[in-house]
């Protein structure tokens, strides 16, 4: 198992993916000072990004489905890694560009990109989450 997403599994050999990036946002607000001269404060928490993409060659149509409803549903879900690191994060985008296709319609081809945005539980709601162990 590469990553686990929610109740969708990125697996090696059949529906893994190719690429990570993890993006970090930190927040800055800029003041002018005599001179022309700026200084920088930082403002707010930063933000973390993932984005997971990779191609799928020969899988069934319906294999980035149940990745698909992760995404309408827009709830948090558990973005767990196989080295063991784990995430709360939200789907904010998710593209699925398919090509090569058969005479029946269906796609030889398929590449997908997903953006996943960091998401932090307030500590009492996560701390109720997990009181329940």
């Amino acid at each position: 198992m590469l990553a686990l997403l929610g109740n969708f599994t990125f697996e090696t050999q059949d529906n893994g993916f190719q690429d990570i990036k993890e993006k970090l946002s930190f927040k800055y607000a800029e003041h002018e000072k005599a001179l022309g001269f700026r200084s920088d404060e930082k403002v707010g928490k930063y933000s973390e990004e993932f984005e997971l993409s990779g191609t799928l060659i020969l899988q069934k149509i319906d294999s980035l489905e149940n990745l698909k409803q992760l995404g309408k549903d827009g709830k948090p879900v558990l973005l767990v890694f196989g080295s063991g690191h784990a995430y709360w994060v939200t789907i904010r985008d998710m593209e699925v560009d398919s090509s090569r296709f058969l005479n029946t319609g269906e796609a030889l081809k398929r590449k997908f990109k997903v953006t996943l945005k960091r998401y932090y539980y307030e500590q009492s709601v996560f701390s109720k989450i997990f009181s329940a162990f």
